[in-house]
């Protein structure tokens, strides 16, 4: 129903990125903490209200992660948390509509040849424009996501 819309005047993105981490195995738990940072020239970003894509010249976008995975039985579980603080890097204010923390959850399982999953995805406060006030402002469109699949190899 609604597009975005080309704009000839946008740059390419440029960035440069680090990421830092250590991992291990505490029992039967696989875990991994990592931390990063993205320095991004000319973002490539949308108006909401336009459709419109446009160029942010300067953002920094940073965080940790921390996943861990576990099997019990024929269960294998998935949990991930992401704090990402995303920034226009000249004027320090939050970049719009990207959450600052994401919780994941993903559970896996086969039964009878097929490959089940469930997947719980939470997205926190994140900042949008209120085009009323010229503005942004922390919204509480927080959100959860219950995707579930089922699929199976066809080998022929």
């Amino acid at each position: 129903m609604y597009g975005s819309y080309g704009n000839s005047d946008l740059k390419p993105e440029e960035s440069k990125q680090w990421e830092a981490g250590f991992s291990g195995l505490t029992g039967p738990v696989n875990w991994r903490v990592s931390g990063y940072r993205n320095d991004i020239d000319n973002l490539i970003d949308s108006d909401p209200t336009t459709y419109i894509y446009y160029n942010i010249d300067k953002a920094r976008i940073k965080g940790v992660e921390a996943t861990a995975s576990f099997d019990t039985g024929p269960l294998s579980h998935r949990i991930s948390y992401d704090y990402v603080d995303a920034r226009d890097a000249e004027t320090d204010q939050p970049l719009v509509r990207r959450a600052k923390q994401q919780v994941k959850y993903q559970l896996d399982w086969t039964i009878y040849e097929f490959d089940w999953s469930l997947i719980y995805h939470y997205l926190g406060d994140r900042y949008d424009t209120d085009y009323n006030l010229k503005c942004s402002t922390k919204t509480g469109h927080r959100f959860r996501v219950f995707p579930v699949s089922v699929f199976r190899f066809v080998w022929g």
